[in-house]
């Protein structure tokens, strides 16, 4: 895996949304635990600790398999984020955290190499190529003294998608700054055309 995380970086206000979506939006990650170390547009590094809700083998105390895969799959995601933020340095951190709506892993492989036995356990994950509509991610699992313990990769889509005309409408997308409405209610004739073919917007069930 490449050694440099690349020159750009992301501004604070950037790092601080994907983590507190990454980290205290998405239930599972905080399940597993799985925090962001550093994130970069070439690189990006995660971190789980070892407790007794992830043990795969209670005589060898080891890591289940499954939170492995559902962790390398997930710093996959991440590392396509953050690639295609790297492109769009140009606009707010809103509209880059915007991009990630349709965001969503293909295939996955991962290849298990030893046990995972330890304190803590350290992720990377890179982007291969980034498309138009597909990136092509690998991924590494590694124990806490820097040894590899399993590889993994990923076919993620990435489509990038149009932007929100208002900043209302941008907000209703991210719970962290959200407007407490539900997404369709963002979307008026003051919105950009064709906004509602291009995003997922949840429908209210009838009475």
């Amino acid at each position: 895996m490449s050694k440099n995380p690349g020159a750009a970086a992301f501004e604070p206000d950037f790092i601080a949304g994907l983590k507190q979506i990454f980290e205290h939006k998405v239930p599972f990650n905080e399940v597993l635990g799985l925090t962001i170390v550093s994130l970069a547009p070439k690189r990006v590094v995660g971190r789980v600790d070892m407790k007794p809700e992830l043990v795969g083998h209670f005589a060898h105390n080891r890591l289940h398999g499954g939170v492995i895969s559902a962790g390398l799959d997930t710093m996959g995601g991440l590392a396509v984020i953050a690639a295609i933020a790297g492109r769009h340095m140009d606009e707010p951190a809103a509209q880059r955290l915007h991009r990630f709506a349709k965001l969503g892993t293909i295939d996955l492989r991962i290849d298990y190499l030893r046990q995972g036995i330890g304190d803590h356990f350290e992720l990377r994950a890179e982007v291969l190529r980034l498309g138009s509509r597909v990136a092509s991610t690998r991924m590494e699992f590694l124990g806490a003294d820097g040894e590899l313990l399993a590889t993994g990769a990923q076919p993620t889509s990435s489509p990038d998608l149009g932007l929100p005309r208002t900043l209302e409408a941008a907000a209703c997308l991210f719970p962290f700054n959200s407007c407490g409405r539900m997404p369709a209610d963002c979307f008026s004739s003051r919105t950009l055309p064709g906004i509602r073919r291009s995003l997922p917007i949840p429908r209210r069930s009838q009475p």
